[in-house]
């Protein structure tokens, strides 16, 4: 869009306050100065057309924010049906049950003979049996 330089607007020029007066001696208040500006019509529609621009970036900037963002749905537990409850807590019993019968049911072991802490298993070769055919690979002794 082509501008006309005697048109162009110079934010700096517009919003340039007059000189502040020096506070009154006896209230220590200055009197408010209020600049006086000169804006043209076609400034004026400049401004606003600035103004409603940025303020639809701020919105689109918030409306993208917001989308990085989903709310979460909160997951609602539903209640277990008092049927299932009890059918759950039946079958427990049950379980509780066949375990306590299985522990009755199975053969007690021999106790395991006390051996002294500072005492180490002796080997004895005469206990061992080796392997006959080790070393005999198709009939012949390596």
């Amino acid at each position: 869009m082509p501008t006309d330089p005697e048109n162009q607007l110079n934010l700096a020029e517009v919003f340039q306050a007059s000189p502040k007066k020096e506070p009154d001696i006896q209230t220590g208040l200055a009197e408010p100065v209020k600049p006086k500006i000169d804006i043209t019509a076609k400034q004026r529609a400049e401004l606003d057309r600035l103004a409603a621009l940025d303020a639809k970036k701020r919105d689109f900037t918030a409306a993208v924010l917001a989308a990085r963002q989903p709310k979460v749905p909160v997951n609602v537990v539903q209640p277990v049906a008092p049927r299932i409850l009890e059918q759950t807590r039946l079958e427990m019993e049950a379980g509780r049950a066949a375990v306590a019968k299985a522990e009755a049911a199975k053969p007690q072991s021999r106790p395991q003979p006390q051996q002294d802490p500072g005492v180490t298993p002796v080997f004895r070769p005469a206990d061992y049996v080796p392997n006959m055919n080790k070393g005999n690979v198709g009939g012949r002794t390596l």
